[in-house]
């Protein structure tokens, strides 16, 4: 019965989705938040990210009349500065970690991307659970 908030930080675009009890609630763009940006940004683009994820959340906070996340995970192709996590973490006040959908599947580690960027799988992790 927590709230989760995942941050999809993609390549050109990123969005901000809340989920509670396997359902969806919210989905925001992030304004100026992406992989090239950060890696122009390099030690703005934490800052930066938690002042659009503050924004995000209190306007999801104002309409679902939430008080607060209880976890964010980070996923996407920008989601790989494992300092990201600690920094966002501090400035929000809200614990966050990266995206590991892989976490307690077995064999795992035959397969290479799954353990050195499963961060990546986000998207992949959303479709399994999808009922056609």
């Amino acid at each position: 019965d927590e709230w989760l908030g995942c941050v999809d930080i993609g390549r050109k675009n990123s969005f901000f989705l809340t989920l509670n009890n396997g359902k969806l609630y919210f989905v925001r763009p992030l304004s100026g938040i992406s992989q090239e940006e950060a890696a122009l940004l390099q030690t703005e683009f934490p800052t930066k990210l938690a002042l659009e994820l503050e924004r995000a959340i209190d306007a999801f906070s104002l309409t679902y009349h939430v008080e607060k996340i209880d976890k964010i995970v980070l996923a996407g192709a920008g989601a790989h500065d494992t300092d990201l996590p600690v920094s966002l973490s501090k400035n929000l006040g809200v614990p966050t970690e990266i995206l590991n959908p892989f976490r307690g599947i077995q064999q795992v580690h035959s397969f290479q991307w799954a353990v050195q960027q499963p961060y990546l799988f986000g998207p992949a992790l959303g479709m399994a659970f999808l009922k056609p």
